[in-house]
């Protein structure tokens, strides 16, 4: 009797880890169909800035509708030309969706989109231990960035993009000008349209350990300035969606201004 009852357990236990695992599968199927619809709204729609363009932030002011942090991401474009060369391949300026996720808090989160895998099986070790059910179903449901109440999805593409110069304790900041729309998702429909420009924060500040007092902020100079490309590729890549963050609220403008220097 005890043995059917444990192989009968046994047996549920198994069809709840099937139930789990399918449930993560769908929800990250859903997520990829998502992502796929952003990359292909974004290389669609990304236009080049001209002249005539107005900026962003004016073009699209009373047209879109304010709501939560989640309510609105962006997508950078591929750039029409070369792009320029990066020191790390974990660097990226195009191909880019950029929105906010929450594990521990919510963080503004990039993700390069140069190729979107299918949604994979969940791992065994994910479904095999009940107590982290709730939490993997909810990363697979939420997906990263978080895009489930996605209402507008900002779209740019850079003509050009110049990398900052280093010179010792200084930096010449970087440049470029980007035409973008704010569609509605999933849609597609125009909104608004503007041109803008990257901005970067104008310090890049970092720890270092020596010694000395002095040679410790020799090594905090050397890393702040090899921190400088990757402060530029985070610039990039969130100032489309920093110039209408407030369609998104407080907290989304505070994550983006956090790598846009105004």
């Amino acid at each position: 009797m005890k043995l059917k009852l444990f192989l009968g357990a046994a047996g549920l236990y198994v069809v709840a880890m099937a139930v789990v695992a399918g449930l993560i599968f769908n929800f990250n199927t859903a997520s990829v169909s998502v992502l796929r619809r952003v990359k292909e709204l974004g290389e669609k729609n990304a236009p080049l800035p001209t002249a005539e363009m107005k900026t962003l932030t004016e073009a699209c002011a009373g047209k879109v509708t304010p709501g939560g942090p989640r309510s609105i991401a962006a997508y950078v474009a591929k750039l029409p030309g070369m792009k320029p060369s990066l020191e790390k391949d974990y660097y990226f300026i195009d191909e880019a969706v950029i929105g906010v996720h929450e594990v521990f808090r919510l963080d503004l989160s990039e993700r390069h989109l140069d190729e979107i895998s299918d949604a994979q099986l969940p791992r065994f070790q994910d479904v095999a231990d009940f107590t982290g059910w709730s939490r993997h179903l909810g990363w697979a449901r939420s997906g990263n960035p978080e895009l489930r109440e996605l209402q507008y999805l900002v779209v740019a593409r850079y003509e050009s993009l110049t990398m900052p110069v280093v010179a010792d304790t200084t930096f010449e900041a970087g440049t470029g000008r980007f035409g973008a729309r704010v569609l509605a998702f999933p849609s597609g429909d125009v909104v608004c349209e503007g041109r803008s420009e990257v901005s970067m924060q104008g310090n890049v500040n970092s720890s270092g350990r020596g010694a000395t007092k002095e040679l410790a902020q020799l090594e905090a100079a050397a890393s702040a300035r090899s921190l400088v490309p990757f402060v530029f590729t985070k610039a990039v890549v969130t100032t489309p969606l920093h110039r209408v963050c407030e369609a998104g609220g407080e907290k989304l403008c505070d994550l983006t201004h956090e790598w846009v220097g105004r």
